[in-house]
């Protein structure tokens, strides 16, 4: 009897687009045969699929196959696994969109990679992954449609954190005309992107709920200027590789998988270029009372960063910057008279510079600012 190796490795390439109805049983004609799966691999190629074709695929990739699929390409396909995600830095014709031009086409590579334990624990990593975005989507979908509740139960505590958000512009005004900007989770859209593409920067915005990009948009119409938004999932980027030269976001990074989503944003800043973000501390047992009393102005996944998150951007940065704000300054959201509050608060902030320099207290502040920069994920 011949060697398996009497059969050439044979790999099939399937360029698809928008496929979501067809590609199910097309997948299915492909591998229900008798060639050896071992010995071919089928590239799907997806060029900026919206209907849902892509996670489709990535579903019979992992194993994780809806019940339509035929009982023999599940016999089959239990065999595969997506070995690798790989986005294709293409250059797209000028007459497309602003947007288009950054809806990357993926390549979704099948072949047989990994035992059956191993394709079990990413089936149910892929299961709770989907649970979770899905919870993310629909919660922060009521909150764009219904903001004023949870407006009114936090506006006085937001209503002292000047002091980062100008540090964070600070940040920004260092973007170059032509420079390719990223709003990471931008909701309904910044005022920092209107800065930016005022500044002659292009700028793209992506958040995982619709009903806020509707609302984004509708707000940029008759803005002069590059600015476009896009839904898509912060832990799965749908760019090349260096396709960004800033990256910035606020309060985005604590809603995900931070060992899913940092290796992303390496990979899509230039080398040459920096990510900043404004994100909480969860390690104040004061403020964590008050989060405690208050779940419903929060979604159940979301987790204020912890020392151990901070110290793991290094893993993916070279540089890494952290500044502290908020210890003793949130007194002064207690305060209701505004030039009071403006004088306590700049007061209360100039001593909490002074405690900051004191390591164990600063992992007590409410929020930081930290800026990203040298990825070191390609190296």
């Amino acid at each position: 009897m011949g060697s398996k190796y009497d059969h050439p490795f044979v790999t099939i390439i399937m360029p698809i687009r928008n496929e979501a109805a067809y590609i199910e049983r097309s997948l299915s004609a492909v591998l229900a045969q008798d060639y050896p799966a071992d010995r071919m691999e089928v590239l799907v190629v997806d060029g900026m699929s919206d209907d849902g074709t892509r996670e489709l695929v990535r579903q019979i990739a992992a194993g994780s196959l809806p019940p339509a699929i035929s009982h023999q390409l599940s016999a089959i396909a239990h065999h595969l696994s997506a070995s690798s995600i790989i986005p294709l830095a293409l250059s797209p014709p000028h007459s497309r969109s602003a947007c288009a031009m950054h809806r990357e086409p993926i390549l979704l590579v099948l072949s047989r990679r990994q035992s059956s334990r191993n394709r079990g624990e990413n089936m149910m990593h892929e299961i709770g992954k989907e649970q979770r975005v899905a919870r993310e989507r629909s919660l922060h979908n009521l909150r764009f449609r219904h903001p004023d509740e949870r407006s009114r139960k936090v506006a006085r505590f937001y209503s002292i954190t000047r002091s980062i958000h100008d540090a964070l512009r600070a940040e920004l005004a260092m973007c170059i005309p032509g420079t390719m900007a990223l709003e990471y989770g931008c909701g309904i859209g910044s005022s920092n992107m209107f800065r930016l593409a005022q500044r002659r920067c292009r700028v793209l915005g992506i958040d995982i709920s619709e009903v806020a990009l509707q609302q984004a948009r509708r707000r940029s119409e008759g803005l002069r200027g590059g600015i476009c938004f896009i839904q898509m999932d912060g832990e799965v980027l749908g760019f090349g590789d260096n396709s960004f030269g800033i990256i910035y976001g606020a309060g985005i990074l604590h809603h995900l998988d931070l060992s899913q989503a940092l290796p992303e944003i390496c990979r899509v800043l230039d080398p040459g270029g920096f990510a900043v973000f404004l994100e909480p501390l969860g390690h104040n047992p004061f403020i964590n009372i008050y989060r405690y009393f208050t779940p419903q102005i929060r979604t159940p996944d979301e987790h204020p960063l912890l020392h151990e998150d901070i110290r793991h951007l290094s893993d993916q940065f070279d540089h890494v910057e952290v500044r502290y704000f908020y210890l003793t300054a949130i007194i002064a959201a207690l305060i209701k008279p505004r030039g009071l509050q403006s004088m306590v608060l700049d007061a209360l902030e100039s001593l909490d510079a002074r405690l900051f320099r004191i390591p164990g207290l600063r992992r007590q502040a409410w929020q930081v600012l930290i800026k990203l920069s040298k990825p070191s994920c390609r190296k």
